[in-house]
């Protein structure tokens, strides 16, 4: 199997993958019964606090017996007591597609780090072992490695550190900005890597037919 058909196959993974998750991203509360989703999530980041209310009844009842016991002291001193009541929070279960949308600010992250530790792999050893294959063109795989170098630092440019509100997440990452600009570098590098991609398959594919 030639080298070309390896990556063509390599280009036809990704983007079978890409473009679900992006779709998952983008539109995925109008995969699932949005009244049902938004419900859960209210259950999630909304739980029944535990409820503090003072036991008038009970002091009432242990003034009453105390009094007739004829200890007057004991129920001048008595406090009305609090009680915690403890409320157990429902639990919430998702079905799968309510999953993936709830977890989907992950899923997309988490591909974005695959997708930029591919390109990387790929940008670092598929002009070395070309190079090697065909000394003549090591200036056009040095071109290729300054585009790929050069396509990152586009994507550091493009990308924000601006704060992001994420349902459900209660860490600190949302408002770092040096984190949220290396997530926005994947996730723009992302979409370049999906764009050029496509170019090439339907290039690809257009090209066979002036052969």
């Amino acid at each position: 199997m030639s080298f070309s058909k390896i990556a063509s196959y390599v280009l036809y993974v990704i983007v079978g993958i890409t473009i679900p998750i992006l779709i998952l991203f983008y539109f995925g509360e109008n995969l699932v019964n949005t009244e049902k989703y938004q419900a859960k999530v209210q259950k999630i980041e909304n739980p029944i606090e535990q409820s503090s209310k003072p036991n008038v009844a009970l002091d009432l009842q242990s003034a009453d017996s105390l009094a007739i016991q004829g200890d007057t002291s004991k129920v001048n001193n008595l406090n009305v007591a609090e009680t915690i009541v403890p409320v157990v929070t429902e639990k919430v279960n998702f079905t799968f597609m309510e999953k993936l949308v709830y977890y989907k600010m992950d899923v997309a992250i988490f591909w974005g780090y695959i997708l930029l530790i591919i390109a990387a792999i790929t940008a670092v050893t598929f002009p070395i072992v070309y190079a090697i294959v065909h000394p003549a063109n090591m200036v056009r795989s040095l071109l290729i490695l300054i585009g790929v170098a050069a396509l990152i630092g586009v994507s550091y440019l493009l990308s924000s550190g601006e704060t992001l509100e994420i349902i459900g997440y209660t860490g600190t990452d949302n408002s770092n900005p040096g984190v949220l600009k290396l997530i926005d570098t994947g996730l723009i590098f992302n979409y370049f890597v999906l764009g050029l991609a496509l170019l090439s398959i339907v290039y690809a594919e257009i090209s066979k037919y002036f052969k």
